[in-house]
């Protein structure tokens, strides 16, 4: 198994060491490699991707996104 991820800081000094969650080139050919390399031996692959929490509470506000029911 494979497990591939991203992750974006809590806070600015955080986002900033992150890159604000988005991979540089070099982690972009790294992932592709790692990708391949997980086709060629068949390995599955589990990507986790940390995603900023704002953009729910936004479409909640917008009514694009239903509440949880309780």
């Amino acid at each position: 198994m494979m497990v591939i991820g991203t992750q974006k800081g809590r806070d600015t000094k955080e986002n900033i060491l992150r890159n604000f969650g988005s991979a540089h080139p070099e982690g972009y050919r790294k992932a592709l490699r790692l990708m391949n390399l997980a086709d060629k031996f068949r390995l599955p692959i589990i990507t986790l991707i940390d995603t900023a929490g704002l953009i729910r509470v936004s479409a909640r506000r917008s009514g694009t996104l239903p509440r949880p029911s309780p």
